[in-house]
């Protein structure tokens, strides 16, 4: 690789890591962000040898069509959509399967949590009501927002963990 290279590729954790925290704190993906990690993947691509542009493109449509077609149900957030399709562009065609299963299964996990969320938010607001009993005030402001309804799954984050994986594969293996 070369230095262009590295830095580009040094970039994704960063863009992958602020996706999502961006998802869980305002459940929405940034249209900026989605370009910048599809132009840092491209451009990352490109380096590696201009006639594998390609490959990656494919990667991304193949990942495009099917999530668009969820967003046009309801199913999907749009930037969802747009922050997979890069992320498409980031793992290629071979990266792809690996990709989309840990997507999925890191989308499972948070799909199970937010389900126990209720479970799990009533024994936090007992015990944050105790505390804002014993005078701990900011503890009743927590308690008053974990029993507030839940806003939705946030897919940006398994994504996320799906391209962290592909990026830890293709960087810590030798």
């Amino acid at each position: 690789m070369n230095g262009a290279s590295d830095i580009l590729a040094a970039a994704v954790p960063g863009l992958l890591l602020f996706g999502a925290v961006a998802d869980l704190v305002e459940r929405r993906l940034p249209n900026r962000l989605c370009a910048a990690l599809a132009a840092v993947a491209t451009l990352w691509q490109f380096l590696q040898g201009p006639y594998r542009i390609w490959d990656p493109l494919l990667a991304a449509l193949a990942v495009f069509l099917p999530l668009a077609w969820a967003w046009s149900r309801g199913w999907l957030g749009g930037g969802d959509v747009k922050f997979a399709a890069a992320l498409g562009i980031w793992s290629g065609l071979g990266g792809l399967p690996d990709f989309l299963l840990v997507t999925a299964l890191a989308g499972g996990v948070i799909a199970l949590a937010m389900l126990l969320r209720p479970w799990f938010a009533r024994g936090a607001f007992v015990v944050l009501a105790s505390l804002s009993v014993a005078g701990l005030r900011p503890a009743a402001a927590l308690a008053a927002g974990l029993s507030g309804p839940a806003r939705g799954v946030p897919y940006g984050v398994a994504l996320a963990c799906g391209g962290l994986w592909i990026w830890f594969q293709r960087f810590t293996t030798g």
